[in-house]
């Protein structure tokens, strides 16, 4: 029997008159004390068995921490540094070979440089044979004139390879007179020979940059070659025939007037200047081979 039917069963025999109401009350508190205690012990045994779960299940993670793998330090010296190897040892002094500096072995600094400077810099020569070194750098091959220990001139073709920066502009197979000479002012055309020049060489056209404070009194020339150079070398020597009064044919009794001469007849002016780049010259007070 629950205790709802004990109490509605109490309730009737009050009111049949089989309890007095005091009677009844007493009994009832029994009843009533009675759930309590059965309450109280429902709740105790919930909350046991909760504590039971939880106690188990954290016994289990211990366990399985406890007999999880752990790595091992390894003692100081078992820890070995790698060694370089040889390629890397070697690399910076290959790549500095490979990346020779063409700004500097192409520009007025290496004048009045010694040769062992100069080989230190740039690297072995390709040839050395008298007053010269060859050196091939930055895919130009300069041919250095040595005298006195000192590097005192030197020239180099210019080429799709071989393009040097010299004094801020870069030098290609397109760049011509007339640019050159609208940068610097500076600049005069200059016949190597007009007339009797022999078989040492072929007379060129040279647009030369003399020597000044700023460029440390060193020259610089640029040539182009005797092809484009032929036709206006012969209007050249024949308007200096006619300003000396000699016959085209005749003998000139001053060689020199014909040999680096700075002064060209203004109709080849724009010749000239359409003129490209052919040798780059640097060295000589006056900026010029002559």
């Amino acid at each position: 029997m629950t205790d709802i039917d004990r109490l509605e069963k109490l309730s009737r025999l009050r009111e049949a008159g089989a309890l007095t109401e005091e009677e009844f009350q007493t009994e009832k508190a029994k009843v009533l004390a009675t759930t309590k205690r059965g309450t109280r012990s429902r709740l105790l045994t919930l909350v046991l068995v909760f504590a039971i779960i939880a106690i188990a299940a954290f016994a289990g993670f211990a366990w399985q921490t406890s007999n999880k793998p752990r790595p091992v330090a390894l003692p100081p010296q078992a820890v070995t540094k790698a060694e370089p190897s040889i390629a890397a040892t070697e690399a910076p002094a290959a790549v500095e070979q490979q990346t020779a500096p063409l700004d500097f072995a192409a520009s007025t600094a290496v004048i009045g440089v010694t040769p062992a400077y100069l080989v230190k810099r740039l690297g072995t020569p390709k040839e050395r044979h008298g007053g010269v070194l060859v050196i091939e750098v930055g895919g130009c091959t300069i041919n250095y004139n040595v005298r006195d220990n000192q590097i005192k001139s030197f020239y180099l073709d210019i080429s799709t390879k071989c393009q040097p920066n010299v004094q801020g502009v870069t030098i290609t197979p397109k760049t011509n007179f007339g640019e050159l000479a609208q940068r610097n002012s500076s600049g005069r055309y200059v016949a190597t020979c007009l007339t009797e020049c022999g078989n040492a060489a072929d007379p060129i056209i040279e647009l030369a940059f003399p020597a000044t404070r700023a460029t440390q009194f060193i020259g610089v020339s640029y040539w182009t070659d005797y092809r484009q150079s032929s036709g206006p070398l012969d209007i050249w020597e024949k308007s200096l025939r006619r300003r000396l009064g000699i016959g085209d044919y005749e003998t000139p009794d001053d060689f020199d007037a014909f040999s680096c001469n700075s002064s060209p007849p203004v109709e080849i002016i724009s010749k000239l200047r359409k003129m490209t780049v052919k040798t780059l010259y640097v060295g000589g007070d006056n900026g010029t081979t002559c």
